[in-house]
């Protein structure tokens, strides 16, 4: 079969471009393990050819990495605040504290929901510091 350009892939594999009797030049994966004896054959006489373009990995940018590390931790930490409160119960307390007397100190309940708050809120400012300071989700430390 005819090819061009074949390349290594991470996985032994060689991403080639064959040209298919129906449907032209199309992209094609040799596998030496293929199912059907035309991906192995394709795959014998590529090598036996030569010329195998090594496998690069790609190189991702600083800024899709950076992106990637801060979601990483914005999901961290809304893991954190739902795994104590999910959110059906925070939805409730969001309820229930709307129509409390937030300045009725007889009420404990009011000094409860505002210690959740205050827990929530330590849990978002952890976060948003290890964003900005660069730090990696693994080295993070959260509050209990």
């Amino acid at each position: 079969m005819e090819y061009i350009n074949p390349v290594y892939t991470q996985f032994g594999t060689i991403n080639c471009v064959v040209n298919h009797p129906k449907y032209g030049w199309i992209r094609f994966t040799a596998d030496p393990n293929d199912p059907e004896q035309h991906g192995v054959d394709l795959y014998n006489q590529i090598v036996a050819d030569g010329n195998i373009a090594e496998h690069v990995a790609p190189v991702i940018p600083p800024e899709v990495l950076e992106a990637q590390r801060i979601a990483a931790i914005k999901s961290k930490a809304q893991e954190i605040i739902n795994a104590k409160y999910p959110e059906w119960k925070q939805r409730n307390m969001l309820a229930e504290a709307s129509y409390l007397d937030r300045n009725d100190p007889t009420n404990p309940r009011v000094a409860e929901l505002e210690a959740v708050w205050a827990w929530v809120q330590l849990v978002r400012s952890t976060s948003d510091a290890a964003e900005v300071n660069g730090t990696a989700l693994e080295d993070i430390v959260w509050p209990s």
